[in-house]
């Protein structure tokens, strides 16, 4: 006999522990190119558990992708932010999951380091290019 439960894909609504497991770049075909940013809840009855949340590939000190960037390395998002996320990859972050506002979905909110995880200088710094992979720009 084969034992099934059905579970709800979502993680509920709430603030988890998570291991920040990377970011993947995604394409949609309504919203174009984004980037995927993983967390797996690393205790509690939703142990094991992924949430996500898809942002726009671009990264601005004003936009979800540029709060993200700011967030993992635990400084404010500004022009000039370069960082290398699988620098982060393993960290453990407080993450706060929300309703997305679409058919009962619920996405990352925000996130915050449970350690200090400021970044070393080879993990991040403040740069003048501005179109390099994960470095941060103006909104154009």
């Amino acid at each position: 006999m084969v034992k099934a439960i059905v579970k709800d894909p979502c993680l509920p609504e709430g603030v988890y522990d998570a291991r920040f497991e990377g970011v993947e770049e995604v394409d949609h075909e309504t919203y174009g190119s984004g980037w995927k940013w993983i967390f797996t809840v690393i205790d509690g009855p939703e142990r094991g558990r992924k949430t996500f949340r898809t942002t726009k590939a671009e990264p601005t000190p004003g936009n979800s992708c540029g709060k993200f960037v700011g967030m993992l390395a635990s400084v404010d998002p500004d022009e000039g932010l370069e960082i290398d996320t699988d620098n982060y990859v393993g960290n453990t972050y407080q993450v706060v999951v929300g309703s997305s506002g679409q058919n009962g979905n619920t996405r990352v909110e925000s996130f915050e380091a449970v350690d200090d995880v400021r970044p070393s200088k080879r993990t991040a710094k403040r740069s003048a290019k501005k179109k390099k992979r994960f470095a941060m720009r103006s909104p154009e």
